[in-house]
This record gives structure tokens, C-alpha cells and sequence, in this order.
């Protein structure tokens, strides 16, 4: 077997783990995100994020991020504060009351991820994070046409 097709079958059975593990309990993938997003600017000591910066870290686009959110608010995970004076510039923030039932998911992911670092070795998982990391410095997109032009 091929690298490539090593690779895909890698993929697809990761994406398995994780679907039937559904980490994402009481979330949609995207809403799971999001969240993990605007909850790391939390704990960086922001409290909030932009949509332009979910946006440009997770690629989502804005109409859909814009269901996402009203999903969330919904769920009453987050709430949006729009800038004044500017009424397109909107800052997403978690509903501090509501926190910890993100924080269960995360926790639940962090366990999980735990038990793959414990599978497949410290080292192996730092080369993984990094090579994602690479893939996202480069702008590796799924959009065939980008790809193509940096090759």
C-alpha cells in the first residue's frame, strides 16, 4: 500500500474514533470548534473573539459561522457583542455561567487525546501537532485549486 492511501485510511479512521466517541455530546462538530476557539481566548485572559478571527482559524465560513453561533447562543453557551459604531464587527464570548458545561466536552477531548498520546508515544504526537501546524502555515486548504498554485 501506498503512502497516500496509508494516509487516507489513517484519516478516515481517526475521523471513526472520534465520531463514535462523539466528544462533541450536545454539540454539532462545528458548534465544538467554535467553542474550543472562543474558550482558548478565554483562557489566554480575552474575553471574547472576533467572528473575522474564528473565521480565519478555522476556516468556517461566515454565513455558516453565523448559524453556529446563533446555535450556540441558543444553547446559551455564547453571547455576541457588536462593536459601536462599527455594527459588522462582532466579538463572541462564553456565557460565564455556562462555562462548565463546555468544559465537561473538553474535558472528555482532553481524555481521549490522553489516551491516543499513551498509545502512539510522546514523540509521535509532537510530530503529528507538528505537522499540522506546517500544514496550516502553509494555508493547506481542501479548495484543489489553492493547493494547486503552491505546488
Amino acid at each position: 500500500m501506498n503512502l497516500e492511501d496509508s494516509m487516507l485510511k489513517s484519516w478516515i479512521y481517526l475521523t471513526g474514533v472520534i465520531s463514535k466517541n462523539k466528544i462533541t455530546k450536545n454539540l454539532t462538530y462545528n458548534e465544538s470548534i467554535v467553542l474550543l476557539f472562543v474558550y482558548d481566548e478565554y483562557e489566554k485572559g480575552e474575553k471574547a473573539i472576533s467572528l473575522k478571527d474564528i473565521i480565519d482559524k478555522t476556516k468556517i465560513n461566515k454565513s455558516l459561522l453565523n448559524r453556529i453561533i446563533k446555535s450556540l447562543k441558543k444553547k446559551n453557551l455564547v453571547e455576541d457583542k457588536k462593536v459601536e459604531g462599527d455594527g459588522r464587527l462582532s466579538y463572541i464570548s462564553l456565557v460565564e455561567n455556562n462555562k462548565e458545561d463546555f468544559l465537561k466536552v473538553h474535558r472528555e477531548s482532553i481524555r481521549i487525546i490522553r489516551e491516543i498520546i499513551d498509545i502512539i508515544g510522546l514523540k509521535n504526537a509532537k510530530s503529528f501537532v507538528e505537522s499540522i501546524e506546517k500544514m496550516q502555515k502553509k494555508g493547506f486548504s481542501l479548495n484543489k485549486e489553492k493547493n494547486d498554485k503552491k505546488i
